[in-house]
């Protein structure tokens, strides 16, 4: 269709020629003809503006998260991709919970490694839904197999922890047992840290978290600023839902059994310990205890001790992380990602004030623990040494 504008513009361009001369025969055409190329132009015009605008935003960003395993190399504190390594027959592989931009393996790696564990850590995107995160789990348990891994320890964090329930009892993997299936490696002991195994209300907040991981990604990569709204083709938001309390995929995996042969261990948060904080200390002050009586102070400690377990590691109720069918379940006072990592606000607050190295984030202790303990294959990881 021919607008207006352009009808203007070639009817100048038509009349140029014939100005102070006889109107050629053929003027009709000219102005029809020159119709057409004025609106070409003008549909150029109107291509290279909209692109101008839009490309940026539609690049892919300059720091693409990363997909598959990785394996740390302690000789320069980096992890680098698997397919170019020589691969272990004990392996420990540590995965990432939602919007993990990859630091939360900073103070666990190298304490496995020094201690002669070969550790990877499985990349994902952590956006989509839960159940294609445990399928790509389930197929890359399946190429390490191939690759020559035999016996694996999985340690997860946060989200990761439901990943990797998913692929032990999903009937289309391990089936709720751990070891004995062809084409897949055995996985001897499973460890989860701050695990939402019922969900967490922050789900509902995807959009803000969304916002909190590009900010992260761009500053740790150094990246453009357009990088905080370009897309990173990392899901559209399926994992927010299925993290929601009570979500249909909750559902379905809390109704499996968990594996029989396989050790597993929970390691729940809790930043604010109810034995041991300022309302529990003010309840032993004998003038305190005068005041009130017996049955008030009662009454206070439970409410004390109820929101604290709202409040579990800032991120995942209490409630939420403990499963009932694990015995093994250790609560420590940390937040969400202070579980396993120092946080920076820690260098700059508490660290001048102390002398020598900082103190393990309180899950690391007890991971090094829970590897030794028999049922986990004789330390697995450990032959792996590279």
């Amino acid at each position: 269709m021919l607008t207006p504008l352009a009808i203007t513009a070639a009817l100048c361009l038509a009349s140029q020629p014939a100005m102070g001369l006889v109107e050629p025969a053929d003027a009709p055409c000219r102005v029809a003809s020159a119709c057409h190329e004025a609106q070409d132009a003008a549909l150029r015009c109107w291509q290279s503006t909209r692109n101008a605008i839009t490309d940026p935003f539609t690049r892919p960003p300059t720091h693409t998260p990363l997909r598959g395993t990785y394996l740390f190399c302690s000789n320069d504190d980096a992890w680098v991709a698997l397919d170019a390594q020589p691969v272990p027959a004990d392996l420990v592989l540590l995965i990432h919970g939602i919007d993990e931009v990859g630091p939360i393996w900073d103070n666990l790696a190298p304490q496995l490694a020094v201690r002669g564990y070969a550790v990877a850590r499985f990349d994902y995107p952590n956006d989509q839904g839960l159940a294609d995160s445990a399928a790509l789990l389930h197929d890359e348990l399946r190429s390490l197999r191939a690759r020559g891994v035999v016996r694996i320890t999985l340690i997860a964090h946060s989200m990761g922890g439901l990943i990797a329930r998913d692929v032990l009892t999903s009937p289309d993997a391990y089936a709720c047992r751990a070891a004995g299936h062809a084409g897949l490696p055995d996985i001897t002991r499973l460890i989860t840290v701050g695990t939402p195994n019922h969900g967490s209300p922050l789900a509902r907040l995807r959009a803000v978290l969304e916002v909190k991981e590009r900010i992260a990604r761009t500053i740790r990569a150094d990246g453009e600023l357009l990088d905080l709204v370009r897309p990173y083709n990392d899901g559209d938001g399926q994992a927010g839902r299925d993290l929601r309390p009570q979500s249909t995929y909750l559902a379905r995996l809390n109704a499996r059994d968990l594996p029989l042969d396989l050790p597993i261990t929970c390691i729940i948060g809790q930043v604010a310990d109810p034995s041991d904080n300022v309302i529990s200390r003010a309840a032993d002050a004998p003038c305190v205890q005068e005041a009130l009586g017996v049955q008030r102070i009662s009454s206070v400690l439970r409410g004390n001790a109820r929101l604290s377990a709202a409040v579990g590691d800032g991120v995942v109720t209490l409630h939420s992380a403990v499963l009932d069918q694990v015995e093994d379940t250790v609560i420590v006072n940390a937040g969400h990602r202070s579980l396993l990592r120092n946080q920076p606000w820690y260098d700059i607050l508490a660290r001048p004030t102390q002398s020598g190295p900082s103190p393990l984030p309180p899950a690391i202790p007890i991971i090094l623990n829970r590897l030794q303990l028999p049922g986990a294959a004789d330390r697995p990881g450990a032959t792996g040494r590279l």
